[in-house]
């Protein structure tokens, strides 16, 4: 019989490794993108914000602004 402290099972996790919020699964897939979101640094965060912000003034100069048109 194989000793069983030599054999590591498949849910073995090391110590210190694991974060509460991955203890316990999400309710919701908008709850995991909440809670990596409170993870990220806050320099993260700002990238993310920057990138965001020039994403949106780019195509904001590429759509056209229509107008709507008077029906007759």
């Amino acid at each position: 019989m194989p000793d069983e402290s030599s054999s590591l099972s498949l849910s073995h996790k090391p110590p210190g490794k694991t974060h509460p919020s991955t203890v316990s699964s999400p309710s919701s897939f908008t709850k995991a993108i909440a809670q990596a979101w409170q993870r990220e640094s806050r320099d993260n965060k700002d990238q993310w914000w920057t990138a965001d912000s020039k994403l949106r003034d780019y195509y904001a100069q590429r759509v056209p602004k229509t107008e709507k048109k008077a029906k007759m």
